[in-house]
């Protein structure tokens, strides 16, 4: 998965064999990541992440990124069902859906 920092030698926790670094929880319940793990995902500070829990893990990625890899693997296959081979097949489509509407 995208984001996930693998170890190296200087980062490498010596009792678990992995890379560790430390999130902060505040008061209000806001979780505050290092600026490492955020740009390891491909995040910046205030961007919103998804935090999923896969099996015994805690995977924290980009919610952006995330989404957009979901939206596209659900609709793999779509344009082929709809007979879109071409751009301009899809600029057709579009234009009759546009007009349809009018």
């Amino acid at each position: 998965m995208p984001g996930i920092i693998q170890p190296s030698g200087e980062n490498l926790d010596p009792l678990t064999g992995f890379v560790t670094k430390s999130a902060f929880v505040e008061a209000d319940g806001r979780m505050t990541l290092p600026n490492e793990l955020l740009a390891k995902i491909g995040a910046f500070p205030n961007s919103p992440v998804q935090i999923i829990l896969e099996n015994d893990r805690i995977v924290v990625v980009n919610a952006a990124r995330y989404a957009m890899e979901k939206l596209q693997k659900a609709m793999e296959g779509e344009a082929e069902r709809l007979g879109l081979k071409t751009d301009e097949d899809v600029f057709e489509m579009w234009s009759e859906l546009r007009h349809s509407e009018e």
